[in-house]
């Protein structure tokens, strides 16, 4: 029977597919302890998906706060925030918690007014020192700044915010990058347009040297003709005279 594969072979199958594609025989070699046929099967029963990647999260960690462990996880979020994008996503993250935070406490600090006035009265009515102390240590906890509810949503605003704002951000930036490369191509071709009519000047240029050349060869050859023509009949007159002269002596 053959034996399940370890953890390591199937690390090494893989690293060896990405290295040497198809040759399975060369694949096996990296993995060792399988045959070709071994290697073949085993990579055609892996799983297609990654089981990381397909899995889904629960409602606990759906739920789940950023930096919830941290005393103040909205100012914790805006500070890593601040440290790893846009500072405009950041301070737009930080006015919407800001904002959110203010909403919410207003929206309790009626009711808790409310409530602690209640447990006051009952604070003073009471006979019972004990009962008065815990009651009044109530009317102490119904007072605290915020709750675990409240950072909870002002950390989700802050989440949306920042969000929104990256991808307004992320949307102009697209456009500012169209607009350069644009301009860009343009200037680009402007130059190339600058040297191609350099390059016809030049061309009319030197097609204008050549034809200038061309005629002052022909009129060098007319010249070279002329001369010739004329001084053709007194250099057969010299050969004569010369000729006689050689004769008579």
């Amino acid at each position: 029977m053959e034996e399940e594969w370890t953890d390591m072979e199937i690390l090494k199958l893989l690293e060896g597919v990405e290295k040497y594609d198809d040759d399975w025989l060369l694949i096996s070699e990296h993995v060792g302890s399988r045959t070709k046929e071994q290697c073949i099967t085993q990579f055609l029963q892996l799983p297609i998906n990654d089981e990381f990647l397909s899995t889904r999260p629960t409602q606990m960690e759906l739920e789940e706060i950023p930096f919830g462990t941290t005393p103040n996880p909205v100012m914790a979020i805006i500070a890593f925030l601040s440290g790893h994008i846009n500072s405009g996503v950041a301070s737009a993250a930080a006015k919407s918690a800001l904002q959110m935070l203010m909403k919410l406490g207003e929206d309790s600090s009626a009711t808790s007014t409310k409530v602690k006035e209640e447990v006051d009265m009952s604070c003073i009515k009471e006979e019972d020192v004990d009962m008065d102390k815990k009651e009044c240590e109530q009317s102490e906890e119904v007072t605290e700044a915020f709750s675990k509810d409240t950072m909870k949503k002002a950390t989700i605003a802050a989440l949306e915010a920042a969000v929104e704002t990256a991808r307004k951000l992320a949307s102009y930036e697209n456009e500012e990058i169209q607009h350069w490369a644009r301009l860009a191509v343009k200037t680009t071709v402007e130059k190339l347009s600058l040297k191609l009519q350099q390059y016809d000047a030049l061309e009319t240029s030197l097609e204008n040297e050549h034809e200038e050349m061309e005629k002052q060869a022909n009129i060098l050859a007319s010249s070279i003709e002329t001369l010739v023509s004329q001084y053709q009949p007194l250099m057969e007159s010299d050969k004569s005279v010369s000729s006689s002269a050689f004769n008579m002596s």
